[in-house]
């Protein structure tokens, strides 16, 4: 089970909704890997492991951005 970082609640048309953000897994991370390695863009890693291509760029951008990740992966 993923830790949860945050709740917050966004009101959307008279609607109320609880959205609940949780910390990247290791498997997801993983996953974001392969998909650089395989030339995928952002929003079609997001969609493989169900998350917003926005937190996918970011994790990348944490890690020193896609060009970066693929040097590392490339020697390793």
């Amino acid at each position: 089970m993923a830790q949860v970082n945050t709740i917050r609640t966004i009101y959307r048309l008279g609607e109320v909704f609880r959205v609940t953000w949780c910390s990247l897994r290791s498997v997801e991370r993983e996953l974001i890997a392969f998909g650089l390695r395989q030339g995928k863009s952002f929003r079609e890693i997001g969609s493989w492991i169900g998350r917003d291509h926005s937190v996918v760029s970011r994790e990348a951008g944490r890690n020193g951005g896609k060009e970066k990740i693929l040097r590392r992966l490339r020697s390793a």
